[in-house]
């Protein structure tokens, strides 16, 4: 028969959409040379938080996938700092 999904994985993958259609107005903001300092603040909860709650049930020690998981959501966090501190700097062109 078919696979039966739990409610919470259900809920993670709402969780996930919500941040998908979060970080892309703030794409669309910054596009706009405006920094997205609300979007930035709930990246940083949501990639600090989850790296946190990784470390804290050692889920990192157990699993190969984790331990890049975490490396990624990490980098997004550190990427995320980094911007902050730049500020306004961080959404002006490059080029």
């Amino acid at each position: 028969g078919p696979a039966i999904i739990p409610t919470q994985y259900r809920l993670m993958g709402v969780a996930y959409l919500a941040l998908f259609v979060a970080y892309g107005t703030g794409f669309v903001t910054a596009q706009q040379g405006v920094f997205p300092t609300g979007i930035v603040l709930m990246g940083l909860v949501s990639n600090v938080g989850g790296a946190f709650a990784m470390l804290m049930t050692g889920s990192v020690k157990r699993s190969a996938a984790a331990r890049i998981t975490f490396l990624f959501i990490s980098l997004v966090a550190i990427g995320l700092i980094v911007s902050t501190a730049l500020g306004e700097r961080a959404v002006q062109p490059i080029f």
